[in-house]
């Protein structure tokens, strides 16, 4: 057993592969908007778990972030982050970034929370999301905030990246390009995730264009090749594992790695059937379904 994991290390070596596991994809019977968002599973099991599948970093979003720092502490969250080896903590995400009045207070509070974790205890990335769909989108105002957000957590050497998702004004990978490009920061990028570039019928081979630069993550998994119609719940409930669905990851990853991109894999599969699994074997079927791709 030895053997195989210094072999499969050293083939991970070779290739710079390194793959993050996404809060949702190890964080047991939540979902995104569920009534708590907070995992069942301690932080340290899910830390320990995904560092024994062979992950290099895991995420949480913000009220687990806020569950956990409120029992452990940012320093105990640092030293079990690098007790099991993690090289990566990325936190999401952060709504309503560009917006005003009420909502933009509360989102102000949430980004002043994740900057102090990315401060105390390190983050290697901030997911931004986009705008509600009947939200006018204002490609602008959200260069302008964009940046201002980069420059906040430049201080702690954390990356942003922006998501587009289908069911959201910012709906597309153009536009999310346009903005992390005018933005012009070295912090600022995009994410990019294989279901929200499928279900919004962009070519995977637009990838290829993007400037390496501003590629600040990548998130696999895999989809059924019908959706429902309402897309949220297709996409907090119905995601596959990597190769258990239609999507062409091989595709996927080769016009990702076209771009000179060298940086970590996410792995996000939210999914009602992996998430009432035992916490191993979430952190372990999903690595190993991921790492068969490369």
């Amino acid at each position: 057993s030895l053997y195989k994991k210094y072999v499969k290390e050293d083939i991970f070596m070779q290739q710079n592969l390194e793959l993050i596991a996404a809060y949702f994809t190890i964080g047991g019977d939540v979902y995104p908007g569920a009534p708590s968002e907070v995992s069942p599973f301690s932080f340290a099991h899910r830390v320990q778990a995904a560092a024994e599948a062979g992950y290099k970093g895991v995420g949480l979003v913000h009220n687990d972030l806020m569950a956990v720092a409120d029992k452990l502490g940012y320093k105990q969250m640092r030293q079990i982050l690098n007790e099991f080896g993690m090289k990566y903590f990325e936190i999401e995400i952060l709504e309503h970034w560009y917006r005003s009045g009420e909502i933009r207070r509360q989102s102000d509070k949430i980004r002043t929370e994740m900057l102090e974790v990315a401060a105390e205890v390190g983050v290697s990335t901030i997911k931004l999301g986009s705008g509600p769909a009947d939200d006018p989108l204002n490609i602008d105002l959200m260069t302008e905030n964009f940046a201002k957000i980069a420059d906040q957590a430049a201080a702690s050497d954390t990356a942003i990246m922006i998501e587009f998702m289908p069911f959201c004004n910012l709906n597309t990978l153009a536009p999310a390009v346009e903005i992390a490009k005018n933005a012009n920061r070295k912090n600022a990028g995009i994410l990019l995730d294989i279901w929200h570039m499928a279900r919004a019928n962009v070519d995977f081979n637009d990838i290829r264009s993007i400037p390496k630069h501003l590629i600040k993550g990548i998130e696999l998994d895999d989809a059924d090749r019908y959706p429902f119609e309402n897309l949220f719940l297709d996409t907090i409930h119905k995601r596959q594992l990597p190769g258990d669905g239609d999507l062409d990851i091989a595709l996927f990853i080769d016009a990702v790695k076209s771009t000179g991109y060298d940086g970590p894999w996410g792995v996000e599969v939210i999914s009602e059937v992996l998430r009432k699994k035992p916490l191993q074997q979430m952190a372990q079927k999903s690595f190993e379904k991921t790492i068969k791709f490369f």
